[in-house]
């Protein structure tokens, strides 16, 4: 998710000039630390077999997806605020140095 889809858009709009605001910068930064979070309980519990630890990454993982449905209907109201025109994939508004 994180290689194939965010690291390209996000190089795609430093070559643009657009600079994430504050906000859709904490967001993402969120959004990495989950995912490496999910990461770590997953190699864990690999290597323990913990049942509650399964459960609870469980329940991290419908958060990560819930998040992300929630990014995903934000991006889609962007979307037809502009017009149809690029809206970055945060709730957060960017600014543009170009």
């Amino acid at each position: 998710m994180i290689e194939r889809n965010i690291l390209p858009f996000a190089a795609k709009q430093m070559r643009r000039g657009v600079e994430l605001s504050y906000d859709a910068q904490r967001e993402i930064e969120a959004t990495f630390q989950a995912a490496r979070s999910n990461l770590g309980a997953a190699a864990s519990i690999f290597m323990t077999g913990d049942p509650r630890a399964a459960r609870a990454l469980t329940e991290q993982k419908s958060e990560f997806r819930r998040r992300e449905a929630d990014a995903i209907r934000a991006h889609l109201a962007q979307l037809r605020k502009n017009d149809g025109r690029q809206a970055l994939p945060s709730t957060c508004c960017a600014t543009s140095s170009a």
